[in-house]
């Protein structure tokens, strides 16, 4: 998979057979006067709780950085940011460290819950109680409870002191320890929901071929094919549609929908137009977050896709917005990058190799339609209907077939492989 950022694939190891069912980690936020229940982790007998979960629940801001591999907290003056793989903890000028390192695992960054009970308070300026046998953690604001203990937790600069002529070495962390899952793996964090997103529609008729092809009539036909055939492929897995008939639907209605689904896979459908009639192939492609391109070419698809801004009554803000913004909109798709990135490339390589297509490669750029999924997403280009040859085939039954067929495989063998990571059996 070609990525023009440097990334790491981090597989977990993790003994199926001594996963136990427990329940979930209840936080009882009696500052804001709410209850939650977050899904953990556990290793070496420590409960695991993801960053993104941690963020909504002290309502700071996240941002990841893909480079460093770092995580950072925000909220007002105060950052907390963790290094993937360390232990070290930087709060604002100061360096602590947790008892074991921050783990990134299925898109998600994993802190214990005892740095939180003990470093938090201190942070976010509230007393926080943690309930192991229980599994509770309390919140509470300083005026109105008794103030606890704080923790005694050493800093880094008690742990190596200035005299010590020897460099820090970094704390020993077992490698050989398998990581469990509270609840079962099949339940917590198997693909449960797809979500097929077939491009265009109603008043938005999408590229059109010289024939009189419409694409929304091509991706919705292709779509229906292809949820159809993940419901009876894939029984126990939900397969919803953003849209099920010709009228129109707004990007950010598309993916906010996935997310109020609880989507773990976005695919959006779409067919590819060019100048030249002469232009073939097949392409996925998956978000660029700092609004770049692979290439030029994808640049300009993405612009002519988010077009569609203009046919929305009520527009998304795209000019007089500030352009971080729309940079932070798509931070949301970096926790999900490296998954989109495989999910992109075995749908190219499944569809290109079974039908014979020209490969035009998987790619990146910035579009509106994936910005805010909370989920691994991608927007598949399936043909050009500004080539005669593919427009043709395109708007035959057995080529849409073909299409979603081949295209619904890839996704069965990356859910295939993306459940079998979580499945592996620890091996010394």
């Amino acid at each position: 998979m070609i990525r023009l950022l440097l990334y790491s694939i981090f597989v977990l190891n993790i003994s199926a057979s001594s996963a136990k069912a427990q329940s979930d980690i209840t936080v009882i936020d009696n500052v804001n006067q709410r209850r939650i229940s977050l899904e953990f982790l556990t290793k070496d007998g420590e409960e695991l709780l993801s960053l993104t979960d941690i963020s909504k629940v002290f309502k700071s801001f996240s941002q990841w950085n893909p480079i460093t591999k770092k995580i950072t907290l925000t909220k007002g003056n105060i950052s907390v940011t963790f290094n993937i793989g360390s232990a070290l903890v930087q709060i604002n000028n100061q360096t602590v460290l947790m008892d074991m390192p921050a783990e990134l695992i299925t898109g998600r960054v994993f802190i214990p819950v005892k740095f939180i009970k003990d470093r938090f308070p201190q942070v976010f300026d509230v007393i926080i109680s943690w309930d192991k046998k229980g599994k509770k953690l309390t919140i509470d604001n300083k005026e109105f409870t008794p103030p606890v203990a704080l923790s005694n937790q050493p800093t880094v600069a008690e742990y190596f002191p200035l005299s010590s002529t020897r460099p820090p070495e970094k704390p020993e962390i077992s490698q050989k320890t398998p990581m469990m899952i509270s609840g079962s793996i099949t339940e917590k964090f198997r693909i449960k929901t797809i979500i097929i997103d077939p491009g265009h529609g109603g008043h938005d008729p999408g590229a059109i071929g010289s024939s009189g092809i419409l694409e929304k009539n091509v991706v919705l036909d292709i779509g229906k094919r292809l949820a159809q055939l993940l419901k009876d492929k894939l029984p126990e897995t939900t397969i919803l549609m953003t849209r099920y008939n010709d009228y129109f639907v707004p990007l950010k209605d598309r993916t906010g929908f996935a997310n109020y689904k609880k989507g773990d896979l976005f695919i959006s459908i779409h067919a590819n137009a060019a100048f030249s009639k002469y232009a073939s192939g097949f392409e996925v492609f998956y978000l660029s977050p700092d609004a770049s391109a692979s290439d030029e070419r994808a640049r300009a698809l993405a612009v002519v896709e988010n077009k569609v801004l203009d046919l929305e009554k009520e527009k998304t803000p795209t000019q007089g917005t500030d352009y971080i913004q729309l940079i932070l909109g798509g931070l949301a798709q970096q926790e999900f990058i490296d998954e989109s990135i495989e999910l992109a490339g075995i749908i190219q390589k499944t569809v290109c190799q079974r039908l014979n297509l020209d490969d035009r490669g998987i790619k990146s750029a910035f579009f509106w339609v994936l910005k805010d999924a909370m989920m691994p997403a991608v927007l598949v280009e399936t043909g050009f209907v500004s080539n005669p040859y593919e427009a043709q085939k395109l708007n035959s039954e057995e080529f849409k077939n073909q299409m979603a067929e081949t295209i619904g495989e890839a996704i069965i063998e990356y859910k295939t492989l993306y459940e079998k990571k979580l499945k592996v059996n620890y091996e010394d």
